[in-house]
């Protein structure tokens, strides 16, 4: 997965100013399998629109950003713009949100 900016792709370095790759989605299931892995990266967040250009603020996209030594992985939590809007407006009860 990539993530851009203003459509422009975003570019990871490490702390020696090195360009390091976005691994892939498999890559990040095969160490999340090592126990104690998570716990021996650098982990960060951002926080984006879910559409390049949506300025609603119910469209936004959470991205976990793993460093390691050879690369970063990327988990992004994405919701449906219905159900944001459904849970902002109040209008759910318990038994539909679980």
């Amino acid at each position: 997965m990539n993530l851009t900016v203003n459509g422009k792709p975003i570019t990871f370095t490490n702390s020696k100013g090195e360009v390091i790759p976005v691994l892939p989605g498999k890559e990040l299931s095969k160490r999340l399998l090592k126990n104690g892995w998570i716990n021996s990266v650098n982990a960060y967040y951002i926080v984006t629109n879910h559409r390049y250009g949506d300025t609603s603020p119910y469209m936004q996209a959470i991205h976990l950003v793993l460093e390691d030594t050879d690369g970063v992985m990327i988990a992004s939590l994405r919701t449906p713009d219905y159900v944001d809007k459904e849970i902002a407006s109040g209008n759910y009860n318990s038994e539909q949100v679980q």
